[in-house]
């Protein structure tokens, strides 16, 4: 375990990981997508909302980055 920030190497890697992802993407302003994808992506955005339960407890709790 790192006493510089109380992670073992496991967690160190996956948060630096996250971190270079968020950074990323967030410089992205323009995704793009051929015909295929793009009609999956709207049939995506289109399907009915389903309920999931243990999706919704994963989003009320702190996150990696929090």
């Amino acid at each position: 375990m790192s006493t510089l920030n109380h992670k073992n190497i496991s967690q160190f890697l996956l948060n630096a990981g996250m971190t270079v992802a968020a950074q990323t993407l967030a410089n992205r302003h323009q995704f793009t997508l051929d015909d295929e994808h793009w009609q999956a992506f709207q049939q995506t955005l289109n399907r009915p909302v389903k309920i999931k339960p243990r999706l919704k407890k994963l989003l009320q709790e702190p996150g990696v980055l929090d």
